[in-house]
């Protein structure tokens, strides 16, 4: 049974630490992707750190099966679909557009990579809402 314990209890000022986060976060990812699932959802909220501080991608609840024979593994949202806002690709809030995709997905990862290498939530102060009027405009 693995035990999970709080970000806290992990050394953040150790690159070494944070070069492995990162590295089991995109690996995780890229898991996920050779299967044609999409997260949509990928934010440090939604990962696990081990007893060792190895990261676990988790929370799937907004994730898809994407079809291989969809237009680069695309995945059209719903008008009531409640997504991370913060976290999302500019295209992906584009109006008529509302796709993610692995491409999509790989701006979410960078802003994870950039809460673990900054210690700070992605847009943090800010609220959605703003961000993607900042995006978009």
């Amino acid at each position: 049974k693995k035990k999970f314990v709080k970000r806290d209890d992990i050394k953040h000022d150790d690159e070494v630490v944070r070069k492995i986060q990162s590295i089991d976060c995109s690996r995780g990812i890229a898991h996920l992707h050779r299967a044609d699932v999409l997260h949509r959802d990928i934010a440090a909220r939604n990962c696990l750190l081990d007893n060792h501080g190895r990261v676990h991608v988790t929370d799937f609840g907004l994730s898809v099966l994407t079809h291989a024979a969809a237009v680069n593994g695309s995945w059209l949202h719903s008008e009531r679909e409640w997504l991370p806002l913060k976290h999302m690709a500019p295209e992906s809030m584009e109006a008529g557009t509302m796709l993610s995709s692995k491409k999509t997905e790989t701006f979410m990862l960078g802003c994870l990579l950039w809460e673990i290498w900054t210690n700070q939530k992605c847009w943090s102060g800010i609220h959605a809402k703003v961000r993607v009027l900042k995006m978009m405009f």
